[in-house]
């Protein structure tokens, strides 16, 4: 084995021996300039061979250390929803992200990237103040809407609306929406 362990663009791998480029390593973190010392191959033959082994040491460690690995999720979470609640292409990464799970769950056509979902200060239906909430939802919240619900989540099909206009609407269309409406408002005008 050789002492020199990277050379320009290439490194050496500790499992099979060979100089490969860069782009065969992972890092070692998220933030480190280090790469690991075996290649991307070989650390996912190892993985699989010892598949059941890791799964072991994995599920030791967390009953070991679960209140240590359970606050540091909390703090996390946290200091994402605060992320969260003041940048808007976070909000709509985080929309589209949600809206893809729903759109398999409910089986209807995804097409849209975070770049489709314009979030206004101002729900367009009702005129309230929208924002992302941190601990829960609540009738200001930001929520994405498809406008005709069959056709799924496509870039002509979407508007951000405020959780209390999306919930009114629901799964009606405009035609009971405007009957709903028209109903009460013949209703309210006969007791007055």
């Amino acid at each position: 084995m050789p002492k020199l362990k990277t050379l320009d663009n290439l490194k050496y791998c500790n499992l099979c021996g060979e100089w490969k480029s860069l782009e065969n390593f992972y890092k070692k973190g998220i933030n480190s300039i280090g790469y690991r010392s075996g290649c991307r191959q070989c650390l996912k033959k190892y993985t699989d061979a010892h598949r059941d082994h890791i799964n072991e040491n994995y599920r030791k460690h967390y009953h070991k250390n679960k209140d240590k690995i359970r606050i540091t999720q909390v703090k996390y979470e946290k200091k994402v929803k605060i992320k969260l609640r003041d940048d808007k292409v976070l909000q709509s990464k985080y929309l589209a992200k949600s809206a893809r799970i729903r759109a398999k769950k409910y089986r209807v056509p995804f097409t849209i990237t975070y770049k489709d979902i314009i979030i206004p200060d101002i729900c367009p239906i009702l005129g309230i103040e929208i924002k992302h909430n941190i601990d829960k939802m609540a009738g200001n919240s930001i929520t994405l809407d498809r406008i005709i619900p069959e056709k799924g989540y496509t870039p002509e099909n979407i508007i951000v609306v405020s959780l209390r206009a999306n919930l009114i609407k629901t799964n009606a269309s405009i035609e009971e929406i405007l009957k709903v409406g028209n109903f009460y408002k013949r209703l309210l005008n006969e007791r007055n």
